[in-house]
């Protein structure tokens, strides 16, 4: 079981040493939960840019301010480019997400407490069997299932630098025994589920590693550096997760 305990504040100095050590040796997960939802992705977004602004500042890495008003697949190629940095970029109206590491890495969260079709849903846009998982899911647990299907498929597409437009339906989250994937690439990855607060993070990385992502939570976006360190490991390893590239037909609606 996870332990909740929680670091005191830090110093910056302490929080950077901190951060910077960590790096080198485990993706970091920063997250911001405001007090009030976000409805529009234009504030979603602006505010994402900002816990990056901030998360870089903390990571001790100093990139152009040219590069921070970059979009999408730019923004993180030019910040690789430049800094050797791999992050990964999510929000919902209840959460905003930064993924930081060495290794390729993709990050994704959704908020959960929605009135939704699940199912329907899910034979629009999983593969059958998929859709199939997510209909046999007692309704209690639909929502929840259902997401960790999305989150993880999506943090999957990202770190690949796909589109979920074209790439979300085309990707499986099946099982197997083992504790490792090989993609189609040849490379190894690992998956990472949590619930932090209201959402659902997945994350996807690259590596082989016993460190799971270390959370960063950054209380206050307004006071110019982040906050709380955590030292709980909320991520739960997904060991019997693989991701299959789907070549079959998806139901239509």
């Amino acid at each position: 079981m996870h332990t909740e305990r929680e670091r005191p504040e830090l110093e910056t100095d302490k929080l950077e040493e901190d951060l910077s050590t960590a790096l080198d040796r485990m993706a970091v997960v920063l997250v911001h939960q405001p007090d009030c939802p976000m409805p529009d992705r234009k504030s979603q977004s602006s505010n994402t840019r900002l816990l990056l602004k901030l998360a870089l500042k903390a990571a001790r890495i100093s990139v152009p301010a040219r590069l921070l008003g970059l979009s999408g697949t730019g923004l993180v190629q030019s910040i690789r480019e430049h800094s050797g940095l791999e992050i990964s970029l999510s929000h919902c109206p209840r959460m905003l997400v930064i993924a930081l590491g060495r290794e390729k890495l993709g990050v994704d969260c959704e908020a959960r407490g929605r009135a939704r079709n699940w199912p329907g849903i899910a034979r629009q846009f999983f593969t059958p069997s998929e859709a199939a998982v997510i209909a046999a899911t007692p309704p209690g647990e639909v929502e929840q299932v259902f997401l960790r299907h999305w989150t993880l498929k999506e943090a999957y597409v990202k770190a690949n630098g796909g589109s979920i437009f074209g790439d979300l339906n085309k990707l499986t989250v099946g099982s197997r025994s083992a504790a490792h994937d090989q993609g189609e690439d040849g490379e190894r990855w690992q998956a990472w589920h949590s619930i932090v607060g209201n959402c659902g993070i997945s994350v996807c990385i690259a590596r082989e590693s016993t460190y799971p992502p270390r959370l960063l939570n950054c209380a206050d976006l307004s006071a110019g550096t982040l906050q709380s360190w955590s030292q709980r490991h909320p991520f739960i390893r997904e060991r019997t997760c693989r991701f299959q590239h789907y070549r079959g037909q998806l139901e239509s609606q």
